[in-house]
């Protein structure tokens, strides 16, 4: 059966390449990340600071006109917060979709879904584990695309989580929810 599905998702690739302008690319750089609580009172009065996690993993673009691409990224990508002394780390597998559409030569501007898979936290925060945080993180992500020359790109984007990632804290009456949020640059190389 796992044969099959790779025989079948090479199959795939490889005709879509035969048959459009498919490109590949490697990508890597930093984010730029913190969290947002809602449900909670005096949430204001929470200082959460960002932190900067790395980012890196392939990409690919689908060329389905001049002007409307599709893009899709494959990234390990560190996000998480800072909050009085304590640090939070979370290390996340993403995927996204981004619909791009070329503004003007060299420079998109692109939109879509981002799905993140939870790999791994570390926290000093001894009431933190693993078990704290969601599984999944599910947002939306936008920016922007400059192809610097023929092999390199830099990308710009904001990442703002629409599900929440944990109830960090508790009241009688309520739980907070607490959602990621980052921005993230990067530069790519076209391999393919």
């Amino acid at each position: 059966m796992k044969h099959k599905c790779l025989l079948t998702a090479l199959s795939l690739f490889f005709s879509i390449k035969a048959f459009s302008q498919l490109e590949m690319s490697l990508k890597g750089g930093f984010n730029i990340a913190t969290v947002k609580t809602t449900n909670i009172e005096n949430a204001d009065n929470l200082k959460y600071e960002s932190i900067t996690g790395f980012v890196f993993g392939p990409s690919g673009r689908l060329h389905l006109n001049k002007k409307i691409h599709l893009n899709s990224d494959f990234l390990f990508s560190t996000k998480g917060y800072s909050i009085y002394t304590f640090k939070t780390t979370i290390n996340y597998l993403e995927m996204n979709l981004l619909l791009s559409y070329n503004v003007i030569d060299n420079f998109d501007i692109e939109i879509g879904p981002d799905f993140g898979f939870k790999i791994s936290i570390n926290s000093d925060q001894s009431n933190l584990d693993n078990g704290s945080f969601n599984v999944m993180d599910i947002g939306a992500a936008m920016g922007i695309r400059y192809t610097l020359v023929d092999k390199f790109t830099l990308c710009a984007r904001y990442y703002h989580g629409l599900n929440s990632i944990a109830e960090l804290y508790r009241t009688s009456n309520s739980e907070s929810k607490t959602f990621n949020r980052a921005i993230q640059l990067t530069i790519g190389y076209k391999i393919l």
